[in-house]
């Protein structure tokens, strides 16, 4: 387990190291400003590959994965123009500037889509078209044969919101089966697996 004031340290770690790779404001339009943010990460770390909605009000987490593995985390609003200012889910001033900063790294995404998005669920570019990949579909169940959904729970890992979806297998092959066909590139996305012989989880670093 993580005390309360690690997991608040790391927050506030991870907060600021945000605001330490991107770009200030410097006045001027605030779309624009989102814009020259969006692309200049582009330049550093390549193009956009994922966005994870993590959480809505109060903190409206964000990461965006970029294509050298590099994630940039958008959290609670500091009251700034800067990268916590984002948000999805909703149609206002924050989800203005996410759409100006996707739109910059190639992902244009209407008004509806935004405010369709829930938390868990994560946007990705198929044939240069903005795809929603909702929460429930980001675990492989075909050909589940001996596998069984058993539940889902929403926690907290290290002060930030995580998925953890569980399924039960009559032994530990089935299981490594099973989690050698998903492909979890969301951030703290965890699937788990209980056997008679423990149990076994994957994340986007791997099983485990």
């Amino acid at each position: 387990s993580v005390s309360n004031s690690n997991s608040g340290s790391l927050y506030s770690e991870v907060m600021n190291e945000s605001l330490q790779e991107t770009i200030s404001y410097n006045g001027g339009s605030p779309e624009q400003y989102y814009e020259r943010m969006s692309k200049e990460l582009i330049n550093r770390h390549g193009k956009l590959v994922q966005v994870d909605f993590s959480s809505a009000y109060p903190d409206y987490e964000i990461y965006f994965a970029y294509e050298d593995e590099r994630r940039i985390y958008s959290g609670s609003p500091t009251g700034n123009y800067d990268i916590h200012s984002m948000t999805l889910g909703y149609l206002g001033e924050g989800s203005r500037y996410a759409k100006h900063f996707l739109a910059s790294a190639g992902f244009d995404i209407s008004d509806e889509q935004i405010n369709s998005i829930k938390p868990g669920d994560s946007l990705r570019l198929e044939n240069e078209i903005v795809v929603i990949q909702k929460k429930k579909d980001k675990v492989n169940e075909k050909e589940l044969g001996s596998i069984k959904f058993s539940h889902e729970e929403n926690k907290e890992i290290y002060g930030f919101p995580a998925t953890y979806r569980y399924y039960v297998a009559p032994d530990l092959d089935s299981a490594m089966l099973f989690l050698n066909r998903q492909e979890i590139t969301t951030q703290h996305y965890y699937v788990v697996v209980e056997t008679p012989e423990g149990n076994v989880s994957k994340d986007r670093m791997g099983i485990y």
